[in-house]
């Protein structure tokens, strides 16, 4: 296990971090359909989106969640992606100068006086196809009994960190949770500039993340603010033990074991607010993918290099990042450091399930009972405890495996059938010639969605954890340079959703049981990047309305649809 001995030593105390998630959760709950007259939170939530399809359905489901009082009463914004030119990835540093631009609009110089949520949330999620088309931010949790998604948890965790702010900007992806026990009263003086969250990580989970060079800490075991020198971003051991960044002892893990204090989210005032909206009306939006980690929080610390500088990609982002050192050089910086900590990401499906399924600290804190969400399953299935569910509508008799994780399936009349272990199957609403059609999208829990192939060895892709060309012969007729299984036609397009699953379960055997299987022979084949093209997001909602059933029901129901 990469941080098994960070995490070994936080089990002694999940009693301690279990209590505190739960009462962050409890305190949220009451703020739900209410303001923050009572209790502290966000003045203003803005979640960001790469396109305008994406931040429509953004707006689509808060709306949905608003009207339904399932979000405290606050200012929710949603703010797309406006690149320099197509095809242009700004990152979720230039997304960062597009929403102090956008709040600037909103609040004038009362900005000065808000506090922020931002959560980053654009992406199209390829390694969590599930969420492709709504977003990771709504995918559903199963947290309790209680109706919680991604959103709500994010709204939840990071509350206690409010009274420790002046007014500015809380930053975060949409990816990732914290579990922590924050033993630290409220300062009578916030700090300025950046507060980072930290982390005790291995050295191994460090080579992958950001990592804090920092003060050693006087409280052992306890939550404090540590002056921070220099800002690292998926350093080598070496370059960890080098810098210093490296510390023993119980205030991060059991004695001896070496560990380093690794990066979350982080907020900054309005000092910093004006340093980058100075920067933006200066520079424009970069014409390139800026990093609101690395390139914001690198030029940070009496320590900090510019050896980062010129590492970038091309000339252009190398100009960018020496641009934001200037800009950010002077910022004062401080790690407020959680020794009762984990950081978990659950961008990818592998991440999700062992989270979700068979993380100890995971299901503890969030106190996770069932992993059969908002579905309808009738009492002749047999759903593995190890799987996961959500929207799914099985009225006919269905059997799913260990490690399987299905989304919007229906198969209300048929025979038994049974999903193969490690299977991922998600079916989409799509409009096709203007009529609404569905597609089943499928492949193994492990493969890797992104990896592309010359056109010409197709046969090398790994589907279910083995490449294509072990599952027998089939046809191709793609004329792309390079293959994948996000651009690969694989898909039928169908008239139903449980007509489409039953299709592409009927695939997964064929292709398992090495049946000939013909590719991209005609079109009402689609690619995992078509159904993204093709989505029919309002039709997602409809169908995810008449499934949003919490539990196991005894019998199916009719979608109508």
């Amino acid at each position: 296990m990469e941080n098994h001995g960070i995490v070994m030593f936080l089990e002694q105390s999940l009693d301690d971090m279990k209590q505190y998630m739960q009462s962050t959760i409890t305190a949220y709950l009451q703020l739900r359909g209410r303001g923050n007259s009572f209790l502290p939170f966000w003045d203003c939530v803005v979640i960001t989106a790469c396109d305008a399809d994406q931040a429509l359905a953004f707006r689509l489901q808060l709306d949905q969640k608003e009207k339904a009082k399932l979000v405290p009463a606050t200012k929710f914004i949603v703010v797309e992606d406006v690149p320099p030119f197509p095809g242009c990835k700004i990152g979720a540093g230039g997304s960062t100068f597009l929403v102090i631009e956008r709040l600037r609009k909103l609040y004038g110089t009362d900005l000065e006086r808000q506090k922020i949520l931002l959560i980053h949330a654009g992406g199209w999620s390829q390694r969590l196809p599930s969420a492709s088309i709504l977003g990771k931010l709504f995918m559903p949790l199963p947290i309790g009994n209680f109706d919680m998604d991604m959103l709500d948890l994010k709204l939840a965790l990071y509350m206690p960190f409010i009274p420790f702010m002046k007014p500015g900007i809380f930053l975060t992806a949409s990816d990732d949770i914290e579990l922590f026990n924050l033993t630290l009263p409220t300062p009578s003086s916030p700090h300025s500039g950046f507060v980072c969250l930290g982390h005790p990580s291995s050295l191994h989970i460090g080579s992958t993340h950001g990592v804090y060079v920092c003060d050693k800490s006087s409280t052992v075991g306890l939550s404090s603010f540590l002056g921070c020198h220099r800002v690292l971003q998926k350093p080598t051991e070496q370059e960890m033990w080098n810098a210093g960044a490296v510390l023993r002892g119980q205030s991060g893990g059991a004695d001896g074991i070496p560990f380093v204090i690794s990066d979350s989210a982080y907020w900054f005032d309005m000092e910093i607010v004006g340093k980058l909206e100075r920067f933006y009306q200066k520079h424009g939006i970069p014409e390139v993918e800026v990093d609101a980690y690395g390139d914001f929080l690198q030029p940070l610390g009496d320590a900090a290099t510019q050896d980062y500088i010129d590492k970038g990609k091309n000339a252009k982002l190398s100009d960018t990042r020496r641009d934001l050192f200037s800009c950010l050089r002077d910022a004062p910086v401080q790690v407020l450091f959680l020794p009762q900590s984990l950081f978990l990401h659950l961008g990818t499906m592998p991440e999700y399930l062992h989270n979700v399924l068979s993380d100890k600290m995971f299901r503890e804190c969030f106190d996770i009972r069932n992993t059969c969400m908002k579905s309808s399953i009738s009492s002749d299935c047999d759903i593995s405890p190890k799987a996961v569910l959500e929207y799914c509508n099985f009225s006919a008799p269905v059997k799913v495996n260990d490690n399987c994780f299905l989304s919007g399936c229906c198969a209300k009349i048929g025979d038994p059938v049974e999903i193969p272990e490690g299977t991922f199957m998600h079916t989409v609403v799509i409009s096709k010639d203007g009529r609404r059609c569905y597609a089943t999208i499928f492949c193994g829990i492990g493969d890797d969605i992104k990896r592309e192939v010359d056109a010409k060895n197709v046969v090398d892709l790994m589907l279910f954890n083995k490449p294509l060309s072990s599952y027998g012969a089939f046809r191709s007729m793609r004329h792309e340079p390079k293959l994948s299984l996000w651009t690969l036609k694989l898909f039928k397009i169908c008239s139903t959703p449980d007509l489409s699953f039953y299709k592409s379960l009927e695939q997964i055997n064929s292709l398992r049981n090495g049946m000939e299987v013909g590719l991209e022979r005609d079109e009402s084949m689609i690619s995992m990047s078509d159904v993204l093209a093709l989505k029919d997001v309002q039709g997602m909602l409809e169908l995810r309305s008449f499934l949003n059933h919490t539990g196991i029901s005894g019998t199916g129901i009719d979608i109508g649809l």
